[in-house]
């Protein structure tokens, strides 16, 4: 097997990853939600790098920089990207805190609070 970057594979993974985060959000089941949407952001980020990203401080600034663009690209978007976190820096935080919740190595959240991030940040997904 290859191990050059694989761009069709790597839509593919966006794509499924945004589709069970939606499924399992609606079902309840945070945990799996929250960790499939920052395997899709991982994706977004590992694409438009063309390559896999591996180093956390290098997937954060360059989440920062997409959403950057995006505040550039469509001002509109601002007030959206603004509803939960003030800037990139603490939306990169919310949704790597999802995948700590994964692990059980982030804080406990309520049910509520998670079902409203993840759908926030599956929004945020259908944007990018």
């Amino acid at each position: 097997m290859s191990t050059s970057f694989n761009l069709r594979l790597t839509n593919q993974r966006i794509n499924d990853h945004l589709q069970n985060a939606t499924i399992y959000n609606a079902n309840g089941d945070y945990v799996q939600a929250g960790e499939k949407v920052y395997g899709a952001i991982v994706g977004i980020i590992n694409k438009r790098s063309n390559k896999e990203i591996k180093p956390t401080r290098i997937k954060k600034q360059k989440f920062i920089n997409i959403i950057g663009e995006l505040r550039n690209r469509d001002p509109t978007k601002i007030p959206f990207l603004t509803q939960h976190f003030q800037d990139p820096t603490e939306l990169w935080s919310g949704i790597f805190a999802l995948h700590e919740y994964f692990y059980g190595t982030a804080l406990n959240y309520t049910d509520t609070h998670l079902e409203i991030i993840i759908t926030y940040f599956i929004q945020l997904l259908q944007m990018l």
